[in-house]
């Protein structure tokens, strides 16, 4: 397709989490001046006050995301996750329009100039290597998955037309959804980590941790981008002034707050003993099950 656009941010975001969205935004905002892009939020349930209020910021184009209907699907397998961390999927339809585009969830804050990200990633499919196992990303092991390879977070991704037959991989990552629905733990990324293994000519390029830095990291205050991809939050547990101040210019315009429950302190003092434990106080029966096998 000739007369692509250049480039676009798509951001994910159910109803009760405008507010998140609209922090990605205005770090953006801050932080990137002249920035230029085509800005789309694939929603669900998104107030038209706070779509309103998110087109304030940067004039965005809001889609509603649709999961596609399938026998194979069960409720019970995904019931953790948003189903709207699989809208990342539909990029891969997008970049007939696009010769780049980055994918942001919004547990994030843009804390640097977000062009350096599109500069970082020119050729090939962006992604952070965390160095983990891809087995991990798995309820159990799989004759069919490789599970001694690294994998890569689907948290910040940077997709480019230059993926060969692109076309084709909206599909492909439904049907392994599907297919290894009942294994699933970090559901879509389990899924685009297994594509790049089942597509070797898809090179991924490590775009590093300066675009995909954990708060409490010792390099966090020279990330771009912090991304509290555990499941405490910046707007749960982690108190950092730069979101803070963007959450109250949200609400000063207007925008819905964050209504859910805070960790508790018992929380914050458990963590400083045991890294990874889940709070005690809204996950009790993780809490003994983390203590049982060995925390």
């Amino acid at each position: 397709m000739t007369n692509k656009k250049n480039q676009a941010i798509v951001l994910g975001a159910t109803g009760n989490m405008a507010f998140a969205a609209g922090n990605v935004l205005l770090g953006i905002k801050k932080h990137s001046p002249g920035f230029e892009a085509d800005f789309i939020i694939m929603h669900s349930e998104l107030s038209e006050s706070d779509q309103e209020i998110l087109n304030q910021i940067y004039p965005c184009k809001f889609v509603e995301y649709k999961f596609p209907e399938s026998e194979k699907y069960d409720n019970s397998h995904f019931y953790r996750y948003t189903l709207l961390a699989f809208a990342r999927y539909e990029i891969f339809n997008w970049l007939d329009e696009y010769e780049k585009i980055a994918w942001l969830d919004i547990d994030i804050l843009a804390q640097g100039d977000i062009r350096q990200l599109f500069d970082a990633t020119i050729d090939d499919m962006g992604w952070k290597n965390e160095h983990l196992r891809l087995g991990g990303l798995f309820r159990k092991e799989l004759d069919y998955v490789k599970n001694d390879e690294d994998f890569f977070n689907s948290g910040v991704i940077v997709f480019t037309d230059k993926i060969p037959n692109y076309k084709k991989l909206t599909k492909w990552c439904y049907d392994k959804t599907f297919e290894f629905a009942e294994y699933l733990s970090l559901p879509d990324q389990a899924v685009l980590n297994h594509m790049t293994h089942e597509f070797p000519e898809i090179k991924v390029t490590d775009i590093g941790k300066k675009f995909n830095c954990y708060p409490t990291d010792k390099d966090a205050k020279k990330a771009v981008i912090l991304h509290s991809y555990s499941s405490e939050k910046f707007w749960n547990y982690h108190n950092i002034k730069e979101w803070n101040e963007n959450y109250k210019s949200w609400l000063k315009m207007g925008g819905s707050p964050h209504t859910g429950p805070k960790s508790s302190i018992i929380h914050k003092i458990v963590k400083k003993i045991w890294k990874d434990a889940p709070d005690p106080v809204r996950y009790p029966k993780g809490f003994v099950r983390f203590l049982v096998h060995g925390g």
